[in-house]
């Protein structure tokens, strides 16, 4: 009994806050109970790529009992992290809704970051659980040259955006690791016609990355980048010359997204 009611004073929103401060412990995000959460996707859409998003109705999902309809709200940020769209998508139950993100309303060209949020009514799905309602789905890719009608897709990967179903306000919720952290992918690079490395920083502040182009086991060549919250940066490896990469920054995970290009095709995927 003690246990569990330290468990529960040691995990509330204020000990979370105090472990950050301190460094005793401290956790790598503070969860708002009344908050919806998404992954920060990357999108593309240019002359180039079309970037595309499988939504559902997720609560439906996660307690079948809850089967009205509500919105999705899907939030386009710049490269540098500024916000550009907001579009509201209704979400019916049992439905699956593929969006293409090139034809939202406003979608701008280049590359970026997004967030699905399901402004669903959490106490109609949780009840007197204290959970949030997180959204981890699929992205999938596609080049406009290539000739199979054929999409890649790749999961959610980070924690980043929550927001509010009553207020509409956003924030960005992992707090910044005390430390600096490196993430290797383990695959080789250099044996394709060429890699992009997109990168997004998920955290509240600026963000020092240091990128480190690896040939047989060593550092070669190393790229100092500076990213804006929310923001992101695709790495060429025509201008990076590499066979593996790290990478580091002071993030809980920083793992990167990976496109390698074949002459028929491209893969994505995680490192």
């Amino acid at each position: 009994m003690r246990s569990r009611l330290f468990q529960k004073i040691w995990n509330s929103r204020g000990a979370l806050y105090f472990r950050h401060v301190s460094g005793i412990r401290p956790p790598d995000y503070i969860p708002d109970f009344r908050e919806v959460v998404s992954d920060l996707f990357v999108w593309r859409c240019d002359d180039t790529w079309e970037t595309y998003f499988d939504l559902t109705h997720l609560a439906g999902i996660l307690n079948p009992g809850v089967r009205h309809e509500y919105t999705a709200l899907i939030v386009l940020f710049s490269a540098d992290g500024t916000e550009l769209t907001r579009t509201p998508i209704t979400v019916s139950f049992s439905e699956s809704r593929l969006i293409r993100l090139n034809n939202l309303p406003g979608a701008p060209t280049g590359h970026g970051t997004f967030s699905v949020l399901h402004m669903a009514p959490l106490d109609a799905v949780f009840s007197p659980e204290r959970t949030c309602l997180v959204e981890r789905g699929y992205v999938s890719y596609r080049r406009k040259s290539d000739e199979s009608p054929l999409r890649s897709y790749v999961h959610g990967n980070l924690y980043g955006i929550a927001g509010n179903p009553l207020t509409g306000s956003l924030r960005t919720i992992t707090q910044p690791a005390r430390e600096v952290h490196e993430y290797q992918p383990q695959v080789r690079l250099d044996d394709c016609h060429h890699c992009e490395i997109a990168l997004a920083n998920y955290s509240p502040q600026l963000l020092s990355v240091e990128a480190i182009a690896m040939r047989d086991g060593a550092p070669e060549k190393r790229l100092h980048l500076s990213l804006p919250s929310r923001g992101s940066v695709v790495i060429d490896s025509r201008d990076f010359p590499l066979e593996r990469i790290a990478v580091r920054a002071r993030l809980p995970m920083p793992r990167p997204l990976l496109f390698k290009h074949y002459t028929s095709h491209f893969d994505v995927f995680h490192g």
